[in-house]
């Protein structure tokens, strides 16, 4: 996914999420209008990595269980897997 805009993205208070350069990526209630001066695809693609953002979040939890796991390794796994693909289609817009 190369659509989004470019990291480091900063949380600030009563403002939302900004990038690296301020720009405002997605705003936080009560905020002024959304900042329309990103071109639209880009910001379809970090609204599609907003949205995906609770799947990844499940993903990168399973890494201490698989790590932590002695027997059945193969299971946690291939659930991982299965996380992780579902919630990197979710970001790319992918409907498979």
């Amino acid at each position: 996914m190369s659509n989004h805009t470019p990291g480091p993205w900063r949380l600030l208070a009563n403002q939302g999420v900004v990038g690296a350069d301020g720009l405002p990526i997605a705003t936080a209630p009560g905020h002024p209008a959304a900042d329309f001066r990103r071109p639209p695809d880009e910001r379809i693609a970090n609204a599609r990595l907003i949205a995906a953002a609770p799947d990844l979040y499940e993903a990168l939890q399973k890494i201490d269980t698989i790590e932590g796991c002695t027997g059945g390794a193969e299971v946690l796994i291939s659930e991982f897997k299965h996380i992780a693909r579902t919630a990197l289609a979710k970001a790319e817009g992918s409907t498979t």
